[in-house]
């Protein structure tokens, strides 16, 4: 588990702005139909994911963090299985919001090989209310048995104008001289991230691939499991989550990042400026730890971390799982 903390306390018009919008929204929004035929479940009305038909269990993000741009650029696969009979399902639904550039969609079924055999199929965007974002729909090219595992590849980019993702020049820093990028994927805008079945009624396990600069450390909820060299200028940092999380659970920071530990498994991270002073903050979290597994039951999650956001994160705290 990670959380994010902010540097100052949250006050004034943004928890009003957070509310008034949340308000807004739950007064506006329309129904999103559950037929089988088109978007929507019986589960979830603020998301256009048929997951009554099509159960997601697992996705394989791998992108590139772009500060020149403030865009995010990859692909996403996601792992999906047939829940329904009915040869006329032949469309599954995502949802994205505006911010995301889809280029290309691909589907694949396991195979005898180890190697997917990806291929090009249709798909399409609409709007059928602008509360929720944009219904994403995918053409299958065959009819699939209930049970069936298959893949659905998008390969997307993030605008700078995401409300997923957050981007921070260095003067809004401690540090004041490497550029930052944190998500914040509560309530839906996972979507306006990568195309997902943005519904905290399913709950996956995601791994990830993330290229950025040499310079800045890439943290996400999940385990990091490896990082190496990707070129002269870049590096590429791998993470695994292997415990179910909802997409809005998903997070990112990157930027001029260290990590200090306070136990085997207890870490503070935070830039250099702060570094000190937030490990003295927290240096008795292990030992609250330890007593509240005693007290309840045992931590699960591997690695408990907690961020100290830089000046200008505007939130108060965002707890995220890994």
């Amino acid at each position: 588990m990670a959380y994010f903390l902010s540097r100052f306390p949250l006050v004034g018009k943004g928890t009003c702005a957070w509310l008034l919008a949340a308000l807004s929204l739950a007064c506006t929004a329309t129904t999103v139909h559950a037929d089988p035929a088109t978007h929507g479940s019986s589960q979830d009305p603020s998301s256009y994911a048929n997951v009554d038909q099509f159960q997601p269990s697992h996705f394989s993000l791998d992108f590139a963090v772009n500060f020149a741009d403030s865009t995010t650029s990859g692909t996403i696969t996601h792992t999906l299985t047939v829940l329904e009979p009915g040869a006329g399902i032949l469309t599954v639904y995502f949802d994205v919001w505006d911010a995301v550039e889809v280029s290309m969609a691909e589907f694949a079924a396991p195979n005898a090989t180890t190697e997917l055999d990806f291929a090009p199929v249709e798909y399409a965007i609409t709007t059928p209310n602008p509360n929720i974002g944009n219904a994403l729909a995918v053409a299958l090219p065959v009819a699939l048995d209930p049970g069936a595992e298959f893949f659905v590849r998008f390969t997307y980019k993030s605008l700078p104008e995401t409300t997923a993702l957050d981007w921070l020049s260095p003067e809004q820093t401690a540090g004041k001289a490497l550029p930052f990028v944190y998500s914040l994927c509560q309530m839906n805008f996972c979507r306006d991230w990568a195309p997902m079945m943005d519904t905290p009624s399913q709950k996956i396990t995601f791994d990830a691939t993330v290229v950025a600069p040499k310079e800045v450390t890439v943290i996400m909820s999940g385990t990091e499991t490896s990082k190496a060299d990707y070129n002269d200028t870049h590096s590429v940092t791998t993470y695994e989550a292997n415990l179910k999380i909802p997409s809005y659970q998903l997070s990112l920071a990157v930027g001029g990042l260290e990590r200090v530990a306070l136990s085997d498994r207890l870490f503070v991270v935070a830039e250099p400026p702060y570094l000190e002073a937030a490990a003295r903050e927290f240096e008795d979290l292990p030992a609250a730890l330890d007593f509240s597994e005693d007290y309840l039951t045992p931590y699960i999650w591997g690695a408990y971390s907690i961020i100290v956001m830089p000046p200008s994160f505007p939130w108060g705290v965002s707890d995220v799982m890994s």
